[in-house]
């Protein structure tokens, strides 16, 4: 029996799948264009409602976890949500601070990415574009003279100014996950899989260690 479909994206994760920089998703959810979402534990709103669960946050809060030179490592602070697109947004009175989140935690629910996909014409060569402008250019077959797919020197550097500013990481997954968001802050190479990054984190990792 096959698995459901998964519920939602991260942000990273849809980055990948569109192949642009996962800032440009959060400034088009800053423009209305798409909704972001976090599962928020249970809060206490202005009003003195309670609410927890899945719900929308505004892109404006978040975009600081998505930079160019890739994903923040401090995590922002949400103030505000809605529980849907029909619903006025609901301040946080408790905690008094908001909700912390990283870039893992704010999602795309699955309808929503879909409803994206298919108003701006993703993975349909075809279909005319309504919407923000998402790379859906095929990939560029290798041969002689044929640029490199990832920037495999880049991604090297940024691996050990990483180690150079923060230090070797707890667990190579860590690392891992620190250079998918790495890559998904890059526009000008497409991202590749995890499973690539994972092989290419796994040689530098073993080199690492044995110092």
């Amino acid at each position: 029996m096959p698995a459901p479909p998964r519920s939602f994206l991260t942000v990273t994760d849809t980055a990948i799948r569109w192949q642009v920089p996962a800032l440009d998703i959060a400034g088009w959810a800053i423009d209305g264009e798409i909704a972001l979402s976090a599962v928020l534990p249970t809060v206490e709103t202005a009003d003195k409602q309670i609410a927890s669960g899945i719900v929308e946050i505004d892109g404006a809060d978040v975009v600081a976890l998505f930079r160019r030179d890739g994903a923040s490592r401090k995590p922002a602070l949400v103030r505000r949500f809605r529980r849907s697109k029909k619903t006025e947004w609901e301040w946080i009175a408790r905690p008094v601070d908001g909700v912390a989140v990283t870039s893992a935690d704010v999602i795309i629910l699955r309808k929503e990415f879909e409803r994206c996909e298919r108003a701006w014409g993703l993975f349909d060569a075809g279909a005319a574009e309504s919407g923000p402008k998402a790379s859906t250019q095929a990939k560029r077959a290798a041969g002689p003279g044929a640029p490199p797919k990832h920037d495999w020197d880049a991604f090297a550097g940024a691996i050990a100014r990483r180690v150079h500013d923060h230090g070797m990481p707890v667990s190579q997954g860590e690392l891992v996950r620190d250079m998918m968001d790495w890559f998904a802050g890059r526009e000008d190479f497409p991202p590749p899989d995890e499973r690539t990054v994972r092989r290419k984190v796994s040689a530098i990792w073993k080199e690492l260690a044995s110092q």
